[in-house]
């Protein structure tokens, strides 16, 4: 029983050289991938730094704008809210597309207008 010898259809130094280009892509890949990042990376911390001296100089004038902003609230007659409330309604009560997009849309039930046909 003679076993024939089986001949690879494809050469073993062809595949040697075929794993070392896939070897030197995927490095090269990866290089590129790492100073990417890197890049990336950098760039995110210099407007990280930007942007945080931006917040720095603006918070003052936040600050002042809260300020204002409790202060007029704070000296807001008591019940208020209603009379912004029947002034939103009112023109509610004009303008029918206010009414159905906005109002309804927080619950505020608005009297129909009345009817313009005349009555028989």
């Amino acid at each position: 029983m003679n076993d024939p010898e089986i001949q690879p259809s494809v050469s073993f130094s062809g595949l040697a050289d075929q794993i070392a280009a896939l070897q030197r892509q995927i490095f090269m890949l990866l290089l590129v991938l790492l100073v990417v990042s890197l890049t990336l990376a950098s760039y995110l911390y210099y407007e990280g730094l930007v942007f945080g001296k931006e917040i720095d100089t603006l918070q003052p004038q936040a600050t002042q704008a809260m300020g204002m902003f409790k202060a007029a609230i704070a000296s807001m007659p008591a019940g208020g809210e209603t009379n912004f409330l029947a002034q939103v309604v009112t023109y509610g009560k004009k303008n029918p597309d206010f009414a159905q997009q906005v109002l309804r849309k927080y619950g505020i039930n608005v009297a129909p207008p009345p009817s313009t046909a005349p009555r028989r």
